[in-house]
C-alpha cells in the first residue's frame, strides 16, 4: 500500500457518520483513510476506514471479494487481529470501519530499531503475537463450526502494528488485512479460501504455521 496525498484522488471528506481526517494509503481495490466518528457532548473516537474506490464500486466483482473480505473480517475477534466492526455504503460506495491502532507498522519499527533498540525478546514476542493472530484466521470456522479455509498468504512486517498505545505489553501487536481479498488484477492476493487458492500455493508449501511451533 503506497502513501498518497489526500488531493491526488477525488477528494472524499465524509461518509456516513464518520468524518475523514487523512488518507493513509491505497492499494489496488481500496483506500484507507483515519476518520472520526463524532456523538453527544464531545465524543469523538477514531476510527480506520478502508473504502473500496469508486471506479470498482459499480463493479458486481470487486463488491463481492470487498463485502466478502468484510464479512470474513468480522467474523475474526482475537487481541492481536485489528477487529472490523461495521460495514457501511455511502453513495454507492461500501467501505469498512475498522479498529484505529495508535502507532507504526512493524516495518518502521524495524528500521528504526536497526540501532539496538528492537531487542531479540522483543522480536520474539512479536512473532508469537502474530502466529497467535494468523492461527485464529487459519481455525474460523462458519457458525456450524464448518472449517472456512481461511490461509494468509502474504504476511509482511507492514501488515503487522505493535501496540505503541500499550507500552507496558512488550511488543504487544496486531495483524491488519487478517482476511484481505484482493482482486485478480491487485499487487497481491493475501488471503483465499483453499479450494480456490493457486496451484502453486498447494503443492510442496508448508500449511499453516500455529503458536504451538514457535515454542519447538
Amino acid at each position: 500500500m503506497s502513501s498518497v496525498s489526500p488531493s491526488a484522488q477525488a477528494p472524499i471528506v465524509r461518509l456516513g457518520r464518520y468524518r475523514l481526517l487523512l488518507e493513509l494509503g491505497q492499494g489496488g481495490m481500496a483506500r484507507v483513510f483515519v476518520a472520526v466518528s463524532s456523538g453527544l457532548a464531545g465524543f469523538n473516537k477514531l476510527v480506520v476506514l478502508k473504502v473500496l474506490k469508486r471506479c470498482l464500486s459499480q463493479d458486481d466483482e470487486f463488491r463481492a471479494m470487498f463485502l466478502g473480505e468484510a464479512t470474513l473480517a468480522a467474523r475474526l475477534r482475537h487481541p492481536h487481529i485489528v477487529q472490523t466492526n461495521e460495514v457501511l455504503e455511502h453513495d454507492g460506495v461500501p467501505a469498512m470501519v475498522m479498529e484505529y491502532l495508535d502507532g507504526q507498522p512493524l516495518s518502521q519499527v524495524i528500521v528504526r530499531g536497526k540501532g539496538g533498540a528492537f531487542p531479540p525478546a522483543m522480536q520474539l514476542r512479536i512473532l508469537v503475537d502474530a502466529l497467535h493472530g494468523l492461527h485464529a484466521a487459519h481455525e474460523l470456522t462458519d457458525f456450524d463450526g464448518t472449517p472456512l479455509g481461511v490461509v494468509h498468504r502474504d504476511v509482511s512486517p507492514w501488515r503487522c502494528s505493535p501496540a505503541c498505545a500499550y507500552p507496558q505489553v512488550l511488543g504487544g501487536l496486531k495483524l491488519h488485512d487478517a482476511t484481505r481479498l484482493d482482486a485478480p488484477m491487485g499487487r497481491r492476493v493475501c488471503v483465499s479460501r483453499i479450494q480456490s487458492a493457486a496451484p502453486r500455493g498447494q503443492e510442496g508449501r508448508a500449511g499453516p504455521s500455529t503458536p504451538r511451533m514457535c515454542h519447538a
